[in-house]
């Protein structure tokens, strides 16, 4: 098993909303007609729908690792236990 440093999701999250907020409230300033900013809008929603996905994904993958792991310590040790004994 790979060991990855682990990063909080949650505030990659919240980092990349802010960011979008941000950009949100500088275009605020600015004259957008309604068929830009639904754009806008639509962008930002699937930016966030990508970056959960990403996530997600990676959490899973993260998980199965472990569940891995796991099932081949339990597979190795009563073996181990069997041929001391």
């Amino acid at each position: 098993m790979v060991h990855r440093r682990t990063r909080s999701a949650g505030l990659f999250l919240l980092a990349q909303l802010t960011i979008i907020a941000g950009m949100g409230y500088g275009l605020s300033h600015f004259e957008l007609g309604m068929h830009t900013l639904l754009w806008l809008i639509f962008v930002a929603v699937v930016w966030i729908g990508l970056l959960a996905v990403y996530v997600l994904g990676n959490a899973v993958n993260r998980v199965v690792e472990l569940l891995d792991t796991i099932s081949k310590q339990l597979t190795i040790t009563p073996q181990k236990e069997g041929a001391d004994g």
